[in-house]
Parts: structure tokens; C-alpha cells; sequence
């Protein structure tokens, strides 16, 4: 198989597997979206109710982008509109 359908089948996948698992989450438990917050990976794991291992295998998969927070060994960050994009994805027409 090539490396590129590998990486678009494990993608698919894990969004397939964030729908199931947030599918039943009340909208209203989540966080209000403010427009370009930076959320921490507990902060991001807490908001989808999965561990922060499970964060960073999204961040792997392409699934949740990294935003790097200063240089040399500075954070990483995520977008919570990244985050909210999972949980309400818009439907593509």
C-alpha cells in the first residue's frame, strides 16, 4: 500500500472514531469558541473528553494542528477552533 493511502486510511479513520465518540457530547458542555484561543493539550483533551495521548496521536495523524509557542523548547498550542472544527465539522458541498 502506498504511504499516501496508508495516511489518508488513518485518517479517515481516527475522524471516523472522534465522531463516534463525541457524537452524544451535549454542544453545551463545550467550550465557547473564542476566535483564535490557544489551548494547551490538556486543555484541548478536556474539551473532547480523550486523554492527552489521544491528542497527540490526532497531532500525528494530521488530524489537529501543532501551533509551536516560542523557540528552542517552547509549547505547542492548539487552535480551539481546530478543536470545536472536530466536534461540529462543516459539511463539504
Amino acid at each position: 500500500m502506498p504511504k499516501s493511502d496508508l495516511e489518508t486510511l488513518i485518517i479517515n479513520s481516527v475522524n471516523a472514531c472522534l465522531k463516534v465518540h463525541i457524537r452524544n457530547q451535549p454542544k453545551e458542555q463545550l467550550a465557547p469558541a473564542i476566535e483564535g484561543q490557544l489551548l494547551t493539550k490538556k486543555e484541548a483533551a478536556n474539551l473532547l473528553k480523550v486523554s492527552t495521548s489521544t491528542i497527540d496521536g490526532y497531532a500525528r495523524a494530521g488530524v489537529l494542528e501543532r501551533v509551536k509557542i516560542g523557540t528552542g523548547n517552547g509549547g505547542v498550542r492548539f487552535r480551539q477552533s481546530d478543536i470545536l472544527a472536530i466536534v461540529s465539522p462543516q459539511k463539504k458541498g
